[in-house]
């Protein structure tokens, strides 16, 4: 028989075999043979379905059995294949059977490739026993050209755990693999070839996929016979079926059938397997890192965070980041100034958090491996040896330079601070340069020096200044010129080296001839200078337009070839940074809490579980810690500090935080703060920062905010940011459709149990002094009231765990005392009544346990103030008690806040008054103050109105809050149903259903008009056609 077309090559796959499914050799199949392979199949089992199922039969394939296919193929001369494909084997005698088999095979013809899956687990669990593992080590990698385990799988062949954070522990791994004997490894976590490829995930469970991989590997290593070409056709290709099964098949549906995965969809994604676009591409990479669709994560492909903190926030489940985090993180990585506004909860903190370590361990590594310096930003300058700028290594320590080379600042006040240029001038020409100065405070001193003169311009007979007060300066010789200049002045200095003449000019303003250069200095290179005190300001060297260029004169930039010279000042590019103070960080988080400092430090702790060389270290600054404990570690190196305001203004102020070096000032919940009265100490600490590092970098601001609506946020920004990217997604204040809010109106009118109570709160004795009126009376009524109603919410709705917001922490005190009695408190735990208190009177030992007492479900009830309880996160949280209804209406939402997230229902009730109540109003610094005045008599008390604030409340979310009395009967919305508090809502579908049914027929009728009005207008459009045509 004569063939009519080439031999195509053969593959002999010896797999598992399902009948309904596409697993082991079925998938295998159809993919190759769509590629013109010629497949012979070996089913080592022959199942009914793949093992996800709750049942499985079929049968097991036995050594003799085995033998006696192969002894069929050796006798008709069928064992010429290209390629051997082995899959899933239950016992370790029959992979050894194999094994022999494949010896046979290879010395018929050693060209045969031989691809090994070695199947022996997933997720830590084995899916065979041990006798596989030694016949895979022993007998099939021996023999194997590619081999393609996963994670789990490559410790259990080297019997080693291995740390993948860890390339040089990743790369000794590989090598032990490769003495087994394969030459190529392609794993689903690392890969010892140097290449990667990123790709998204796609966040479902498939059956098949390892299997399906293998198939495609080997075509296309047959098709491309390199690796990484192989890769990246397999990925894509794998990648477009996973995508059209997720489409395909409903995961709904399967979890109801019981299936715990999707079965592939390979007949439908034939035309995807055959075209094989290529969707990713491997990049060259230093690291050696591979990682399967199964391991990516989007903060890493999206975002562009390094790998180690991408695998941290995939240990912690976050497997896509949120809106806050996806706009934030490219934003602060640019290098750019961020204010946000996200609600708590939202992933705020990792929003600045993840690029913070990513920008200061970049740094670090920097410094290690000597890449630090400016580097121009300017549009044309592609080759920072090309452009004029300031010289990094030619200047004083006090004076820091941007990357740009062109902005530079020094900020002491007492000491000056110069720099000069990277390029100079000689021979012949007129050359200029400008200078602005863009700092209202301070002084700048502008002109020519040789490389040879001090940096402190004009104080020496090598170099010629110009200064701010209207003075030259030549070798300590102050003489009158020009005019005095200041801010957003620019001044333009030229040097004529035809004549070797000075001038200076002011705003386009020729000042008149300045200096002579005497005759030693004429063979000399010029460098443009620049020195100066308390001031900041920006060189213009060409490279953008001039104020005024005099005739006949050239920027440095543009001089000839000859004439321009590099300065020979280049020292080692780390200097400024290898001595950086042990003591200066070079971030700072300041936060309004120590809870909220102590809950920021544990994020920065779980993102940086990967980061190595260097290792970054942190310090928790706050009070009710031992100042000396703080020194000690401050001296022996931070890189990151978060603290509170009162400590870190101490430590600051006594010399024990240096600030020269910061890259980042973050300012959480910013509106917090500034509600503490800690304005003038932020504006105080960043005027001390520099606004450029001394590596070049400028400094970076982050503000956070519960609300960017906030006026004094705004006013603050515009003082101490620059050019700030708003990240809004708050946007106008609603309440989520989760969160059933009402206020329980205290009427003690109405209510006159105070009158009789026995057993009652007691309260906060603002009347103790006074002589009860009607209106005294009624207002010590409704703080009798507040106690019996919080305690009748508790018990209505059973609340196992709820956060209580009391006004004033003697509110909290009196409540949580109040709970005692009731047998609750803080010393039992499965009371109704068992509660802890959060204020800032409490011993910061004590507000620790505390809180983690609550979220650990330790005790049912949290009592708190909003500035204690400002930012901290717990999950899973039900019900929210408004004590007392706040006076700023954006703390109403961000107290009810607390539930109804992820979609679980959560109730908030704020207790509310209808008459004034008087309250403490603490204008005085002493503590234990007793001064029952009102405000306007001197005192510290005043009259509160829940009413007004109500008002206030519902004209800023634009709703009509329902009110309840008493008895606290929840108005029940139709669409929600029946609501189990803490729990996902049941009846949405249901009732969203009837809703559609009842509309249908009004929307069946409105279809129906639509189509008479459009063929009523086509008809009129036809008749009106014919009429012209006639």
């Amino acid at each position: 028989m004569t063939n009519c077309s080439p031999r195509a090559p053969r593959v002999l796959s010896i797999q598992s075999h399902v009948v309904h499914g596409y697993v082991g050799n079925k998938c295998a199949t159809f993919i190759l043979q769509l590629y013109g392979f010629e497949v012979d199949l070996i089913n080592s089992v022959q199942f009914s379905n793949h093992t996800a199922y709750k049942v499985v039969k079929g049968s097991r394939l036995s050594v003799d059995e085995l033998r006696e296919i192969f002894q069929g193929l050796i006798d008709n001369d069928l064992l010429d294949y290209d390629y051997i494909l082995t899959g899933y084997m239950s016992a370790g005698e029959l992979l050894r059977t194999v094994a022999d088999y494949i010896r046979l095979i290879k010395q018929k013809n050693p060209k045969v490739k031989y691809v090994c899956d070695p199947v022996i687990g997933d997720g830590g669990k084995l899916y065979v026993d041990r006798s596989c593992i030694d016949a895979y080590k022993n007998n099939l990698l021996p023999l194997a050209d590619i081999v393609t385990p996963n994670d789990f799988e490559f410790e259990q062949l080297i019997d080693s755990k291995i740390n993948y954070a860890n390339d040089t522990d990743v790369i000794e791994s590989m090598k032990r693999l490769h003495k087994m004997g394969p030459s190529q490894i392609v794993m689903s976590k690392t890969n010892y070839s140097m290449f990667r490829i990123e790709f998204p995930k796609i966040p479902f469970y498939f059956t098949g996929t390892g299997d399906t991989f293998s198939a495609l590997l080997l075509a296309w290593i047959h098709k491309q016979n390199e690796l990484n070409v192989a890769c990246e056709k397999t990925i894509s290709v794998i990648y477009k079926i996973l995508l059209r099964t997720s489409e395909s098949s409903g995961s709904e549906k399967k979890a109801e059938a019981g299936m715990c995965s999707n079965e592939l969809c390979l007949i439908q994604s034939k035309k995807d397997i055959e075209d094989a676009e290529t969707l990713f591409f491997a990049k060259t990479t230093e690291t050696i890192l591979f990682r399967f669709w199964s391991e990516m994560n989007a903060f890493e492909t999206e975002l562009g965070v390094q790998p180690e903190l991408a695998k941290a926030v995939d240990d912690m489940g976050w497997l896509l980041p949120t809106d806050v985090q996806s706009e934030a993180i490219p934003m602060i990585l640019g290098g750019g100034d961020v204010l946000m506004a996200a609600e708590t909860g939202s992933g705020k903190t990792g929003a600045f958090c993840l690029p913070i370590l990513q920008v200061v361990h970049e740094t670090l590594r920097d410094i290690q491996e000597g890449n630090m310096g400016p580097k121009s930003s300017r549009k044309g300058v592609g080759d920072v040896s090309k452009a004029v700028l300031l010289n990094f290594h030619d200047r004083t320590q006090n004076m820091s330079i941007d990357t740009d080379g062109l902005l530079c600042q020094s900020r002491d006040q007492k000491i000056w601070g110069g720099a000069r240029s990277n390029k100079g001038v000689k021979g012949k020409g007129k050359y200029y340069f400008e200078m602005t100065q863009t700092e209202a405070n301070g002084i700048a001193r502008v002109g020519w020096s040789t490389s040879n003169a001090l940096l402190d311009l004009g104080t020496d007979d090598q170099g010629f200044g110009y200064g701010g007060t209207g003075k030259k300066a030549y070798a300590k010789q102050f003489d009158d010129y020009g005019e005095t200049f200041g801010v957003n002045d620019v001044i333009g200095c030229l040097l004529d080296l035809d004549t070797m003449r000075i001038r200076y000019y002011k705003n386009g303003k020729d000042l008149g001839h300045a200096f002579d250069i005497r005759r030693q200095l004429h063979e000399n290179v010029f460098f443009a200078h620049i020195c100066i005190k308390s001031c900041d300001v920006r060189m213009n060297f060409g490279g953008s337009s001039f104020k005024s260029l005099p005739n006949d004169c050239v920027s440095i930039e543009n001089a000839p070839k000859d004439c321009l010279v590099d300065s020979a000042t280049r020292g080692a590019s780390t200097a400024p940074l290898k001595s950086r103070p042990p003591n200066a960080p070079l971030a700072i988080i300041l936060e309004p809490s120590r809870e909220l400092a102590e809950q920021t430090l544990g994020q920065l702790q779980k993102f940086q579980v990967y980061l190595e060389n260097p290792k970054l270290r942190h310090l928790l600054i706050i009070g009710g810690v031992a100042v000396g404990q703080q020194t000690r570690v401050l001296r022996e190196g931070i890189d990151i500090i978060v603290a509170t305001p009162g400590r870190l203004e101490e430590l600051i102020g006594s010399g024990e935080i240096n600030l020269t070096q910061m890259r980042f000032f973050v300012l959480d919940e910013a509106d917090g703060l500034l509600a503490q009265n800690y304005k003038n100490l932020i504006l105080n600490l960043h005027k001390q920062i520099p606004n450029v590092t001394a590596d070049g970098k400028r400094l970076q601001m982050i503000v956070c905010s519960a609300t960017l609506h906030n006026f004094e946020v705004k006013k603050l920004a515009d003082q101490i940011m620059h050019f700030p990217t708003w990240v809004d997604l708050k946007g106008q204040d609603t309440v989520p459709e989760t969160i059933h809010h009402v206020v329980c109106i205290v009427d003690p009118k109405k209510d006159t149990r105070w009158r009789n109570l026995r057993h009652h709160i007691k309260t906060d004795e603002v009347h103790a002094a006074d002589e009860l009126n009607f209106n005294k009376t009624l207002s010590e009524a409704v703080k009798l009231l507040k106690g019996e109603y919080c305690v009748q919410a508790i018990n209505k709705f059973k609340m196992d765990k709820a956060l209580i917001f009391c006004r004033t922490k003697i509110d909290c005190d009196n409540l949580e005392h109040y709970f005692i009695k009731l047998g609750g408190g803080p010393k039992v735990q499965n009371h109704q009544f068992s509660c802890v208190c959060l204020h800032a009177d409490r011993a910061p030992d004590e507000r620790k346990q505390n809180l983690e007492k609550f979220k650990n479900n330790q005790t049912r009830l949290l009592i708190c103030t909003d500035v204690a309880a400002r930012g901290i996160d717990v999950s899973g949280l039900p019900f929210v008690i408004n004590y007392t209804l706040p006076d700023e209406k954006e703390n109403y939402i961000h107290r009810i806040g607390r539930v109804g997230r992820a979609d679980r229902m959560g109730l908030a009730i704020s207790l509310a008054s209808v008459v004034k109540e008087k309250v403490w109003y603490h204008t005085c610094k002493g503590k234990n103050c007793r001064d029952t005045r009102l405000r306007e008599q001197g005192g510290c008390c005043m009259w509160y109105d829940e009413m007004q604030y109500l008002s206030d409340i519902e004209e800023h979310l634009g709703v009509t809050v329902s009110q309840v009395d008493q008895k606290l009967d929840i108005p029940v919305d139709e669409f929600d149903g029946k609501v189990t508090y803490g729990q996902k809502r049941k009846q949405q579908v249901s009732a969203s259903k009837d809703h559609i049914d009842t509309l249908a027929p009004a929307v069946q009728e409105l279809v129906q008009l639509e189509k008479r009005v459009q063929t009523s207008y086509l008809t009129l459009r036809n008749n009106k056609n014919l009429l012209s045509a006639k």
